[in-house]
C-alpha cells in the first residue's frame, strides 16, 4: 500500500506531527532540484532525501550545507512526496537513542565523496554488496537515517547503512509506515 503524499499542498504538517515519534525516518522526494530528480531516478524510487524527526516538530537531516537541524514545518514546503517510517519493534528507548545520535551528528560536514561513490555503485549494481568506505563524520541523507537506527541495532534498508535507498528502506519489511 502507498501511502505517500502526492502533493505538498495536502501534507498536513500538525496531522504528520500527532502521529510521529522521536527516530522515525522521513523520506521525501521533490522536483525542484536536478540532483534530486537524478538521484530519485538512479534508486528507481520516488524518495530522495531521509530526514530523522527528533520531536517538537523538528527533523535533523543532511543538506548540502551540512547535517542540521530543521524545523519540519519550513522542510515541507518543498515535498512532492513524503512517507514516515518507523521500524516495528522499535522500543521508546531505541526512539529516544536514536534521536540523541541524530541530534549528537549536527554541525558535521555533508559527504559529498560517498554521494559520488554512491552514485558509480549504483551504476554499476553493485550498490548494497559491500559497505563503502568513507569518512565517518560525515554522511549524505539516507545514510544518516540508517546510520542512526543501524547504530542501535536495527538495521533498515540494508545490511550497510552507507548503501541505502528510499526504496531500500521503504520495502525494508522491518518497518512499518505510520504517515
Amino acid at each position: 500500500m502507498d501511502t505517500s503524499r502526492q502533493s505538498r499542498d495536502k501534507v498536513p504538517v500538525s496531522r504528520a506531527v500527532a502521529v510521529m515519534k522521536s527516530g522515525d525516518i522521513i523520506l521525501t522526494g521533490n522536483n525542484i532540484m536536478p540532483l534530486t530528480w537524478l538521484i530519485r531516478l538512479l534508486t528507481w524510487s520516488r524518495y530522495s532525501h531521509a530526514e530523522i524527526y527528533v520531536g517538537a516538530g523538528k527533523t535533523v537531516g543532511a543538506h548540502f550545507n551540512g547535517i542540521h537541524e530543521s524545523r519540519l514545518e519550513d522542510q515541507a514546503k518543498s515535498w512532492k512526496y513524503v512517507r514516515v517510517m518507523r521500524p516495528k519493534e522499535a522500543s521508546a528507548l531505541q526512539q529516544t537513542v536514536v534521536r540523541q545520535t541524530a541530534l549528537g551528528l549536527v554541525g558535521r560536514g555533508y559527504d559529498f565523496i560517498h554521494l559520488l561513490q554512491y552514485a558509480w555503485r549504483i551504476l554499476l549494481g553493485t550498490l548494497g554488496k559491500a559497505p563503502i568506505a568513507d569518512d565517518p563524520s560525515r554522511h549524505v541523507c539516507l545514510e544518516l537515517a540508517a546510520y542512526c537506527w543501524h547504530r542501535h541495532g536495527v538495521k533498515v534498508g540494508g545490511e550497510y547503512a552507507d548503501n541505502v535507498t528510499g526504496r531500500s528502506i521503504v520495502n525494508d519489511p522491518k518497518l512499518i509506515t505510520v504517515f
